[in-house]
């Protein structure tokens, strides 16, 4: 079977090894801080989220609305920070590419993480390593949340 697939897409996976000939991953980690991250709607009741409606719409209907509203309450603080992904490509550009972010859909009481934290990903040619660190470092700086750099890594969110 494994023979098939090979034989069937070997075309597109050499493609793929490719573009990744010369690559790294680089990751950095976003840490919303707390003072742009409103209450969690997950310390929220299910009734206080859910909009005013008719009784003539039914329960399943103000369920669904409420539960509408909890996950937008959940997503908003990926929501406000889409700025911030733009300005990290924008000072990125010409060093990388390829870009991938990854966001947890909500965080729970149970999470490990209490602020919401957003991974960005790169895949960047090893000869821009250096000027790439050299751009975190500013970046950084000049960003309200808390950057953490990773990598270089092989480019596993790019196979």
């Amino acid at each position: 079977m494994s023979t098939g697939l090979l034989f069937i897409r070997g075309g597109q996976y050499g493609r793929l090894l490719d573009e990744l000939e010369g690559c790294v991953e680089m990751g950095i980690r976003v840490l919303i801080p707390s003072s742009e991250v409103t209450t969690s709607a997950h310390q929220l009741p299910i009734s206080h989220l859910a909009p005013h409606h008719p009784p003539t719409l039914g329960p399943g209907h103000s369920f669904l609305a409420a539960r509408k509203a909890h996950y937008a309450q959940l997503e908003q603080p990926f929501e406000e920070s889409r700025e911030l992904i733009e300005r990290c490509r924008a000072a990125f550009a010409g060093l990388f590419l390829k870009f991938k972010l990854e966001c947890p859909a909500f965080r729970t009481p149970t999470s490990v993480f209490r602020l919401p934290l957003l991974s960005l990903y790169f895949l960047v040619p090893r000869s821009s390593l250096e000027a790439f660190r050299k751009i975190f470092q500013q970046v950084s700086l000049k960003e309200s949340a808390r950057l953490l750099l990773t990598g270089p890594w092989p480019p596993y969110n790019f196979v």
